[in-house]
């Protein structure tokens, strides 16, 4: 078996533990410029309640 497809997938295992309870998850590229994060765009803010 190839170990460099090994190492992805043991790579993607890994970070879907971290990740698994998570709301969400923010991954930001440092290169990337003028870039505005909209975060929870199509709901209320949490104070708001119904």
């Amino acid at each position: 078996k190839d170990p460099t497809i090994t190492r992805t997938r043991l790579y993607y295992e890994m970070y879907e533990n971290v990740f698994k309870d998570a709301k969400s998850v923010d991954l930001i590229d440092k290169n990337l410029k003028n870039f505005v994060p909209f975060k929870s765009i199509n709901t209320e803010p949490q104070g708001v309640q119904r």
